[in-house]
């Protein structure tokens, strides 16, 4: 899987990367992309719900806001989207 993660603030990237991990998609998978992906960008952990991993499996990407957050993010969103050309 390739992700590309994003923070946001006023409509504006602030930082970015790609991320890829060979595991396939589940839950748990999932979990640890945010995990990852997080460590990489220097920023909390989100709390996740299974609403955010039904966003991510049907639409192909996830919004996480500022509220979404037990710690402050320090950015307005942080959103991930799978890079897959062809779905």
């Amino acid at each position: 899987m390739k992700i590309w993660a994003k923070l946001i603030t006023d409509n504006d990237i602030q930082k970015d990367l790609i991320y890829e991990d060979p595991s396939p998609l589940s839950f748990e998978s999932y979990e640890k992309w945010i995990q990852d992906i997080c460590n990489l960008l220097d920023i909390p952990n989100p709390v996740i719900i299974p609403f955010h991993y039904k966003n991510f499996v049907y639409f192909h990407n996830t919004l996480f806001k500022a509220k979404d957050f037990v710690q402050t993010l320090g950015y307005d969103q942080f959103r991930i989207e799978d890079c897959k050309e062809n779905y």
